[in-house]
């Protein structure tokens, strides 16, 4: 019981954990509102996607996530919640993925980590201009936290919802059919109506 409690602990407490003290930083440390303004509230998160993309690259996770192969049995999915955490989705395989990136070799991967940079120059160029002073180290490093908050935040979320599907996969179906069938229904009622 006890092991099962600091699983969660672990794989959602230290990522909503982060992303709460990273929001109290953001608070507290910038004082002249540079992530009230809306490009640099958004950069974080873009920037959190991006390296999550880049990890799931890194770490060879990204072709697990094909929605049919989901729903088969010999799957990575397939694996109890205590497992789910100690392979997928602690907070450390998401930057051990990352540690691991090869940028040169991969596009994508590429590409998502020039956005990362590319948002994290423009932040430290509008810190500058907001600060004028050495007191700009701020916008980079709260854009560098809040970054790595997200990023753990959407792995935590992408490997959960993924592991969810896995396990409730024919009742998933079920609701769909029954939802299709249900709108069939009313559709079927509003042209009796109509005439």
């Amino acid at each position: 019981m006890t092991a099962d409690v600091l699983a969660f602990v672990k794989a959602v407490g230290l990522p909503l954990g982060a992303l709460a003290l990273a929001r109290t930083l953001v608070a507290q440390v910038d004082d002249r509102g540079l992530f009230r303004v809306t490009p640099f509230n958004l950069l974080p998160v873009a920037s959190g996607a991006a390296l999550e993309l880049a990890s799931l690259r890194g770490s060879g996770l990204a072709g697990r996530f094909d929605p049919i192969a989901v729903w088969s049995a010999d799957s990575i999915w397939h694996v109890s919640w205590n497992e789910l955490v100690a392979r997928l989705l602690a907070p450390e395989v998401a930057l051990v993925g990352l540690a691991r990136v090869s940028p040169w070799r991969d596009r994508p991967t590429a590409y998502a980590l020039t956005g990362v940079a590319l948002g994290l120059a423009a932040t430290g160029v509008m810190a500058a201009f907001a600060w004028r002073s050495l007191a700009a180290w701020r916008g980079p490093a709260l854009f560098a936290l809040l970054a790595l908050a997200w990023m753990t935040v959407l792995h935590l979320v992408l490997v959960t919802t993924f592991w969810i599907v896995h396990w409730l996969n024919f009742w998933l179906l079920f609701i769909l059919l029954l939802f299709v069938e249900l709108r069939r229904r009313e559709g079927e009622g509003s042209k009796y109506q109509a005439s």
